[in-house]
């Protein structure tokens, strides 16, 4: 079960998200706290490494998703960055992210959540979504199985 309330979309060339984790630590949960973060954007093809590899399991792993560099910005900002390209939010936090200037493609972004154990320094991540995205007009590029003849390089 997916515990957030999380949308990601595109406006323009800019990638969006949103993540709401409700406040379930209450003092009947036994658990330490909850914790979800993304969006961790990888393009089509990067993806589809991820989900067919025999390699990695999400279902049972879902932290696969954090393998390979990402497309969007793999590092956190800081300072006076007005874009926040990833985040992370705890039991009754919501956060949002905008990811600026995202070439033209087809991209999956995927969020992951988890527990943070008291005492144990690390995610257990248990659960993902993972949202398709288009930005833009992409070019539909045939197989590429042409050939480069005829293709100069260099300078004339």
């Amino acid at each position: 079960m997916f515990p957030a309330d999380t949308d990601v979309w595109v406006e323009g060339n800019t990638i969006r998200a949103t993540i709401t984790l409700p406040d379930i630590n209450g003092p009947e949960n036994e658990i330490d706290e909850m914790t979800c973060r993304g969006p961790w954007v990888h393009t089509k093809a990067s993806a589809d490494r991820i989900l067919n590899s025999p390699d990695i399991d999400l279902d049972s792993n879902p932290a696969g998703w954090l393998v390979h560099q990402p497309d969007s910005p793999s590092t956190w900002p800081g300072g006076d960055n007005p874009f926040t390209t990833r985040f992370e939010v705890y039991d009754g936090m919501s956060g949002e992210a905008t990811i600026p200037a995202v070439a033209d493609g087809d991209y999956v972004a995927g969020v992951l959540c988890g527990r943070l154990p008291a005492g144990q320094g690390g995610i257990m991540y248990d659960s993902y979504r993972l949202f398709p995205l288009t930005v833009g007009s992409p070019a539909t590029t045939p197989d590429a199985n042409g050939s480069l003849e005829g293709v100069g390089f260099g300078s004339s």
